[in-house]
Order: structure tokens, then sequence, then C-alpha cells
């Protein structure tokens, strides 16, 4: 799973699901995109949620959900009254971000990597609440999907900002094998994800 679909999305969509179907257990992993595909082409998972970004080869795939991704910072941050930052803009800036390994931070690293950049680290977390809480603290500025800036932005005085690379804007995608030879059970978990 994409880091954003792995914590912003599929909770809300897991938590009833899985209520109502108590003889299915779903494991989850994190993974970047290009991986998913493989796994799924594989057969070691059934369904995998990547960025359409990504090359799907032969697999089957649907719109999950858009992951906006927007720069995080303190209020009294110099960029904070921009309508939109580039990615590039904020290479400058010490960061926090997560932890090696995460899809999203890889994802970011790879970005930098092609500005010629590295990012400033000054610290790496397990999660988006533990970045957003450590960017309001003013130990850096953080790169998150928009859904985790709007949950913790009002309570921690949080400001964010979209950023303006293609890139940036993702359409996530459901991928399969093929969706109608899906077990039963899977299928019910595709039902419950549509949009």
């Amino acid at each position: 799973m994409y880091t954003a679909a792995l914590t912003e999305f599929l909770p809300d969509l897991l938590c009833p699901f899985l209520s109502r179907h108590p003889h299915i257990n779903v494991e989850l992993q994190e993974c970047p995109s290009g991986e998913i595909v493989r796994l799924v082409t594989i057969g070691w998972a059934d369904l995998g949620i990547v960025a359409d970004s990504v090359d799907h080869g032969r697999l089957a795939v649907k719109p999950f959900r858009i992951d906006q991704l927007v720069a995080v910072m303190p209020r009294h941050n110099p960029l904070a009254g921009k309508e939109s930052v580039s990615f590039s803009d904020l290479l400058g800036y010490p960061f926090v971000g997560l932890t090696k390994g995460s899809a999203l931070q890889d994802h970011l690293d790879g970005h930098a990597e092609r500005l010629g950049c590295r990012i400033d680290y000054r610290v790496r977390l397990h999660d988006f609440d533990a970045v957003c809480r450590v960017v309001a603290g003013n130990v850096g500025i953080a790169v998150v999907s928009a859904t985790a800036a709007l949950r913790y932005g009002s309570d921690l005085a949080l400001c964010h900002i979209p950023l303006t690379d293609g890139w940036a804007h993702r359409q996530l995608m459901i991928c399969a094998k093929e969706f109608g030879e899906l077990p039963a059970y899977t299928q019910r978990l595709l039902e419950a994800m549509a949009p």
C-alpha cells in the first residue's frame, strides 16, 4: 500500500468492513508503487494501491482516491503566506520526515536527487501525526498528504501549502491481476473501497 492510502484513506474504510466481516483478516504492507506492482503481478498480494505515475504493466487498475501533497510548516515560516510552493523551494529548509523506507519519503528523496539535492532531515518519524507535531514545535518543515495536514493543522497551528509539482497531485489506483477473478472475500473488500 502507498503511504497515503495506508494512513489516510484505508483506516476509515477498514473499520466498518472488518466489523461486518469478522471472519476476514486483512494484511497491509507499505511499499513503493513499483514494488506493489511487482507483488501483485507475482501473486503475493491480491490488491495493491499505487500512484498513477507508476507503470502498472498488465495489471487491471481502477481509481481509488486523489492524494495531494502539501508542505506543512509553522505559521511564522517565511513561506507561510504563499498560495503554492514548488518542492525545490523547500529544499533549503530543514525537514521533518517519515522513516527511511516509507513509500512517500523514498518518493520525495528521489525527487530531491533528480534536482541534484538531498533533503536535510532533522528527524524522521513513523507517522503523519508525529511529523506534524514536531513541525508545529518549530523543528522544520514537512511534506505530507493534504488530508493529514487538514486533520492536524488547526489543532497544531500549522499552515499547509499545495506543491506545484505535477507529481504532487496523484490519483491513487487500486490494482489487481484481474478484478473479476479475485477471491470472494477480496471482492467484498474491493467493493468497500469504491469511491
